[in-house]
């Protein structure tokens, strides 16, 4: 009876990918610039259009050059706000990441690891258990121990820092 209706199988099954993948065209074309934030800063683009359409600058200018003529005009690097970390935000964590580091390797070798699971890992006390073959208890203690002797040692290195 539907010996004969074997040819539509594979047409339908043409079809339906045609259908799915001229959906998934669309969707990408119509989100994809959302989903992988292609749309410029509109403060940068409002600046940049700003120097673009006004006194014939190019867009190569340099950042540190004024925009005009006018001595008090502002360089352009100046009128993009830094988003990011200030410089001397940067140098200090740096600075207290390699604090924590040092104080971490003076520490014996069974609390350094239970410490670092649980607070560099984010492991909880039962994965850790399992992980190092201890009871539970344990790695409830040497954390405490870890942590007390890892303040002692970081608030000592502090006070030679002042």
């Amino acid at each position: 009876m539907y010996s004969q209706w074997v040819w539509a199988d594979p047409i339908v099954g043409i079809v339906g990918s045609i259908v799915i993948a001229s959906w998934a065209y669309g969707l990408v074309r119509d989100s994809g610039a959302v989903l992988l934030d292609v749309r410029a800063d509109e403060d940068l683009e409002a600046v940049i259009r700003d120097r673009i359409e006004t006194k014939g600058d190019r867009i190569t200018d340099s950042l540190d050059a004024p925009p005009s003529e006018h001595e008090d005009a502002q360089p352009l690097g100046d009128q993009i706000a830094d988003r990011g970390p200030a410089p001397d935000a940067s140098a200090q964590s740096r600075e207290t990441r390699e604090m924590v580091h040092s104080a971490l390797q003076k520490l014996s070798p069974e609390l350094r690891e239970a410490v670092i699971l649980r607070d560099l890992q984010d492991m909880d006390y039962r994965e850790i258990a399992t992980a190092l073959r201890v009871p539970e208890g344990t790695v409830k203690s040497r954390i405490n121990r870890g942590r007390a002797e890892l303040a002692r040692l970081l608030q000592r290195t502090y006070k030679q820092v002042i």
